[in-house]
């Protein structure tokens, strides 16, 4: 097996058999590097070495060399007091950490956390620091701290050497902030106040959809796009909150955890670790649904935990306590079971960070800053999804959806737990499932001719529209169960889609009956506000996606465009461009990543799936069989696709639309398939049929 291409910065990693030209997939965070190029030799993810010993269709099957976590530790020499807490970059070599107290100071390194040195701060800073970030390179950082009772924050962009304090921050205690791998994309918490994000490495600040409260911690993916944040508090409540969108808006989690005292999220934002520092009572809690729910760990002791920190995958985190004897623990397992390490100095932790890799950490006890560079052990048939995404399949596919006759549109949440799915005709129906397609719940909504519906990550925000004289837009903020109010602005609406926040949309609709190439598209931004048309070109286009950035859209026009190509707009949906690479002027569905940057669409004028990979510029004709394509879906990443057939088929790819597999086999004969949704991880997918049923799959990698 030779190494043939890869993607990085969260694209994708890409890796054929010459033998069988079998291609395999997963998911690389921003900041890794791969080196090597032949089975047998190592490639560095951020010196998590994977041995490639064999990589099979059916369970990736690999050596990883795993780290012995936290064994050994060596103290950095410095006498500086107050120490408070610690960030590391994806490698390990750049760190940085803060002093508590009045001297206002803060130190980088660039050997691991070996040395240390003073860094260069504004001439006014004296005052405490609290928790830092970096980005995966080290070269951004953010930090946050107060002067007396005024709160401030800080960016460098020189690895830490330098800061510079914002124009705009909060105006109390800021205790955290958190970057993305880039850099770009930031969150602090104001304490008490409200939560704030930045989309320009940490300058210039806003503030997000968040309630006034005493914020305590937050994290952030390294894309950015996924964030948690905790409210200061103890008892029973809501005190843990999560983002899909870059910060912006947040949603309470379905957890009643007392108030997090820190919060650290991998790099994909799946799965995340917690403490809280009850002295008796605190906890470390585990989440493998991106903040949503959470675990209590039961092997970690009741204690005044005060600091943790995860690995990218996940699979590796530490933790400290700040008590009279106080301990580094470290987790092996995603946060679900920690050990004390054999470290044989004990007092108060105040501050942990861990590499990406797992290898390197830092930890502060008792005013000092110790590193270390854990020693590494192999063990056999480890599996790569834990560095990877795994290549999901959709080949099982069940009826989960009972005895109505004419279901057209289906979508589905960020996890798949929440599904929507509507019925088209004169009394057209909506109906919804929280439990991953399990049981449906009528909503009582009744909007005429239904033809499109869309959901958010989160699933609390739903958009539906309808094609007829008296059918328009329609939202509920109500996971879909009820609450279904239209605006009332247009009528004969073709499709509709949301960004991933569900705060805004675009939608696209004709002139109705004997105008049918005339086309509208409409757009909404935000949760205030009516819908409005947009400028420039509107195309009669029979369905519509939009990035969950919301930055871009494409449309694909119907049989009755008079001119022929894909539209896309980089504005959020206000004006549109049409694509030059197409003769064909008719289109059966198309998708479009989270970031914009990948994009499929169908064909029905001669059978062939197109994709892109460059926000919707060019279009490549991809190997697919020739169909009549219906519907299609994509995953966040891009990396997962799927598209239904007419003739009760569905055909996935795994690499962003570019090779497809039919799925027909699996799907019970005498169904004409319709709409398609996927989970934005990509575990689950839907599929509504004309002949009474709606199937669902859970993906699998064999």
């Amino acid at each position: 097996m030779s190494l043939a291409n890869y993607q990085l910065n969260g694209v994708g990693f890409i890796n054929t058999d010459t033998a069988t030209n079998k291609k395999y997939y997963g998911n690389v965070a921003t900041g890794y590097s791969i080196d090597g190029t032949n089975i047998g030799d190592i490639f560095n993810l951020n010196t998590m070495s994977v041995v490639a010993g064999s990589i099979t269709a059916s369970g990736y099957t690999t050596n990883i060399l795993q780290y012995n976590t936290g064994y050994s530790w060596t103290s950095a020499g410095l006498t500086e007091r107050g120490y408070q807490s610690c960030a590391m970059s994806a490698s390990g070599q750049y760190a940085v950490a803060g002093v508590n107290d009045s001297t206002g100071k803060m130190y980088y390194s660039s050997d691991y956390g070996k040395t240390w040195n003073a860094s260069a701060m504004p001439e006014d800073v004296i005052g405490y620091f609290y928790i830092p970030s970096m980005s995966a390179s080290g070269q951004y950082a953010v930090a946050c701290g107060r002067i007396n009772s005024t709160g401030r924050s800080y960016y460098s962009s020189d690895y830490g050497q330098t800061w510079t304090q914002t124009s705009n921050a909060g105006s109390n205690y800021i205790f955290s902030v958190a970057i993305s791998g880039s850099g770009q994309y930031s969150i602090k918490a104001d304490y008490p106040g409200y939560l704030y994000y930045s989309n320009d490495y940490g300058g210039t600040w806003s503030n997000a959809n968040s309630s006034s409260s005493s914020w305590r911690t937050v994290s952030m993916s390294a894309s950015g796009q996924y964030a948690v944040a905790s409210v200061a508090g103890s008892g029973t409540g809501t005190y843990l909150y999560y983002s899909v969108d870059y910060g912006q808006t947040w949603v309470a989690s379905g957890s009643s955890v007392q108030s997090f005292v820190e919060v650290s999220m991998s790099s994909s934002g799946q799965y995340c670790v917690g403490c809280n520092n009850d002295v008796s009572t605190g906890k470390i809690y585990y989440s493998s649904d991106y903040g949503q729910t959470w675990s209590q760990s039961t092997s970690a002791p009741g204690a005044f935990w005060q600091s943790c920190s995860i690995s990218s995958t996940g699979q590796y985190a530490l933790a400290c306590q700040n008590q009279a004897s106080g301990k580094f623990y470290y987790s092996t397992d995603k946060g679900v079971t920690w050990t004390a390490m054999s470290f044989a100095t004990t007092g108060s932790c105040l501050g942990v960070a861990i590499s990406k890799s797992g290898q390197y950490a830092l930890g502060i006890m008792g005013n000092q800053i110790y590193y270390s560079a854990n020693t590494s052990t192999t063990t056999a048939s480890k599996d790569l999804a834990d560095v990877f995404e795994p290549l999901y399949k959709y080949k099982t596919w069940a009826n989960v959806s009972g005895s109505v006759t004419t279901w057209n549109g289906v979508s589905c949440s960020n996890d798949g737990k929440y599904v929507v799915g509507s019925t088209s005709g004169s009394s057209g129906k909506i109906y919804y499932s929280s439990n991953y397609g399990g049981t449906w719940t009528d909503s009582n909504a009744s909007i005429n001719d239904i033809t499109s519906i869309t959901m958010s990550n989160t699933g609390k925000y739903a958009h539906a529209c309808g094609y007829s004289s008296t059918s328009y837009t329609y939202t509920s903020s109500t996971f879909g169960a009820a609450n279904w109010a239209s605006p009332g602005t247009g009528n004969y609406f073709l499709s509709i889609a949301t960004s991933s926040n569900g705060l805004n949309f675009i939608a696209s609709r004709n002139g109705g009956p004997g105008a049918l190439s005339t086309g509208y598209m409409y757009y909404k931004h935000g949760s205030a506000g009516g819908v409005a048309l947009c400028s420039g070109n509107n195309p009669p286009c029979n369905f519509v996606a939009l990035s969950g950035n919301r930055q871009y859209g494409i449309a694909c026009p119907n049989a009755n465009a008079t001119v022929g190509g894909i539209y896309w707009s980089t504005t959020q949906g206000v004006s549109w461009t049409q694509s030059t690479s197409f003769a064909t002027t008719s289109f059966g569905g198309c998708a479009i990543s989270a970031n914009g940057q990948y994009a499929i669409a169908g064909a029905a004028s001669n059978g062939v799936i197109y994709y892109s990979n460059d926000f919707g510029v060019t279009w490549i004709a991809s190997n697919s069989a020739s169909a009549s394509w219906q519907d299609a879906a994509m995953s966040d990443s891009g990396q997962y696709c799927i598209f239904s057939v007419g003739t009760a088929s569905i055909y996935y790819s795994n690499d962003y639309g570019v090779n497809w597999t039919s799925a027909t086999a699996t799907l019970a004969t005498g169904h004409t398939t319709n709409s398609v949704a996927i989970s934005k991880n990509g575990q689950y997918a839907f599929v509504t049929t004309s002949s009474g049923t709606i199937f669902r799959c859970v993906a699998t990698n064999v």
